[in-house]
């Protein structure tokens, strides 16, 4: 398993607009790919992507528990960690 990082997945879609989500996970990049892509798809029903654009932002700064800080409505995955696990990741 890899190290705790930061993505910004945007997607663009035929009509032109972008969609951006950012997303803390332990499994890189294309589990960022996937999570961002999930999340789309139940808030974007009808976009027709068109292409997506991944940037790698590096790990997220710790609260002094251990536990990542989270900025708005960021993506993450549960079944990966939890805030309550207090840094540490089940993978």
């Amino acid at each position: 398993m890899g190290d705790l990082e930061r993505f910004v997945v945007t997607f663009a879609t035929f009509d032109g607009k972008g969609t951006t989500y950012s997303v803390v996970v332990w499994n890189g990049r294309d589990k960022a790919v996937a999570l961002a892509t999930a999340t789309h798809v139940l808030r974007h029903p009808k976009d027709n992507l068109f292409d997506v654009s991944v940037e790698e932002m590096g790990p997220p700064d710790l609260n002094p528990d251990g536990t990542p800080v989270l900025q708005g409505d960021e993506l993450v995955d549960r079944r990966e960690w939890s805030p309550l696990d207090a840094g540490s990741h089940t993978g």
